[in-house]
């Protein structure tokens, strides 16, 4: 994982600087270092890039893009796993609205049962 945490950061610079901080690229290397954080259960950090990718997301695709939505629904995931049950539940439900609004009501059912 440090390895990996190496190459995330070395990657990250080099968008940046190349792309600028706003680029997708910039923020799908954002969103897998906070991944990676929140495996190495650094989950302030998670949350902090998570929240920095989902700020661009919107920005850039709108809050109904796939990306945000992923981004969304890891936030639900690394609440719960902080025991924060109800930012969890609000992040969810947050994910599953907008996808349904994004494909249509047909979709619901694949995601409640």
């Amino acid at each position: 994982m440090e390895k990996a945490e190496e190459m995330y950061l070395r990657a990250l610079h080099g968008y940046e600087i190349t792309c600028g901080p706003s680029d997708v690229s910039v923020l799908d290397i954002v969103s897998n270092l906070g991944t990676l954080y929140w495996k190495q259960n650094r989950l302030r950090k998670a949350k902090e890039l998570y929240l920095r990718a989902l700020d661009g997301y919107e920005k850039a695709w709108g809050p109904r893009h796939i990306s945000t939505l992923d981004t969304i629904n890891n936030l639900g995931s690394l609440c719960a796993d902080q025991g924060k049950l109800g930012d969890a539940e609000e992040m969810y439900s947050r994910a599953l609205e907008d996808f349904v609004s994004a494909l249509g009501s047909s979709t619901q059912r694949l995601f409640v049962r």
